[in-house]
């Protein structure tokens, strides 16, 4: 094995050059990276970040015998299964579980995501056929207000920032728009608390899921 910094022969099986000391090479070999945090894990099996919930692409890494390890890098224990210990100097070890065959964190989100699509495309074709109907084509016009809605579901679907901050417009409009139903207009109040609560939830599960959007 040939060393690649004196380019000294070495026997089979060495692990640090007998001329200069340097850590001789391993072969290349295919890691997760999380593109978020930069978190490596070993095993391919590991879909998306334990620790924010991205998905995780394949990088091809070289290391040495003996030297030092990736940024952050994490072995998983078992094939289908990790520990994840995250340390800091002068905080408490976190242990997380990573569950490799998917993403058990944003199972809200894809609710959210075709709720919103269901909505929005469904209320559209609603107003198109009432026009056609009637025969006002102004009607279709009213469609343009679920517009904001479907592009809460596609930015929210691609993780971005600014589906994120359009779904929380959303939603506060939603939880204000309830409580004036109740206070000043027609709205029954069960229904009107209700959609408060549905708002709230939605807002608070959001809200903790921030850090997967970018």
């Amino acid at each position: 094995m040939k060393c690649v910094n004196c380019q000294t022969e070495n026997e089979k099986g060495s692990t640090y050059c007998t001329n200069c000391g340097q850590g001789l090479p391993r072969s290349r070999k295919k890691i997760m990276v999380c593109p978020h945090c930069n978190t490596e894990y070993d095993s391919t099996n590991i879909l998306y970040c334990p620790i924010d919930g991205t998905k995780l692409v394949i990088k091809l890494t070289t290391q040495s015998f003996g030297g030092p390890g990736p940024k952050n890098h994490i072995s998983p224990p078992e094939e289908n299964r990790a520990s994840i210990m995250n340390k800091d100097e002068g905080s408490e070890q976190i242990q997380a579980e990573v569950v490799t065959t998917e993403q058990r964190g944003f199972v809200g989100g894809y609710i959210w995501i075709f709720l919103a699509y269901a909505t929005s495309f469904g209320s559209f074709a609603l107003f198109l056929y009432t026009a056609i109907e009637i025969g006002d084509p102004r009607i279709t016009l009213v469609g343009i207000l679920f517009i904001p809605t479907a592009l809460s579901g596609r930015g929210i679907q691609l993780r971005r920032r600014w589906g994120l901050n359009l779904t929380f417009v959303l939603l506060v409009g939603s939880l204000f728009g309830s409580c004036i139903e109740i206070l000043y207009g027609d709205m029954a109040i069960p229904r009107g608390i209700v959609q408060i609560i549905i708002a709230v939830f939605w807002l608070q599960y959001f809200g903790k899921k921030s850090l997967m959007f970018r």
